[in-house]
């Protein structure tokens, strides 16, 4: 019987770190569309309001949730990957399949389930596997 070697991706929606990341990430979002200088004038407020720029803890709660999890899974190979910021979905699994990895479970940190949600993050995870042939 063949043992597979598991491997966990951990999936989040990514959030810009500068301002001068606005631009690529709203692009992402809106599928390729480069959003307007009003548009960005006006998201640029909101992340400003928040305090997005100055607090790491919103910039990096992805990756404290992520390490947090690490610590309950200390053998198990994982990645994380963004849906619209670096690193990529698809590079997470490379990462993941350059460690050995042939099975990939799978956890998106989104509030809500839908085919638009957390469906986006399924396609793309599908897309980067079907590179590899020994790769569930």
């Amino acid at each position: 019987m063949k043992v597979e070697k598991k491997g966990l991706l951990f999936l989040s929606y990514g959030s810009p770190l500068s301002k001068d990341d606005l631009v690529p990430y709203m692009t992402s979002i809106r599928r390729g569309r480069v959003p307007t200088k009003e548009e960005i004038a006006n998201l640029t407020k909101r992340y400003d309001t928040i305090g997005q720029w100055e607090n790491v803890e919103l910039q990096t709660m992805a990756e404290c949730q992520y390490r947090t999890l690490l610590t309950l899974l200390l053998t198990m190979p994982s990645a994380i990957g963004f849906l619209h910021m670096k690193p990529s979905i698809a590079d997470a699994v490379d990462s993941l399949v350059q460690q050995g990895v042939e099975h990939i479970i799978a956890i998106v940190t989104a509030p809500f389930f839908t085919a638009l949600g957390t469906g986006a993050y399924e396609k793309q995870v599908q897309a980067a596997i079907s590179n590899y042939d020994n790769v569930t």
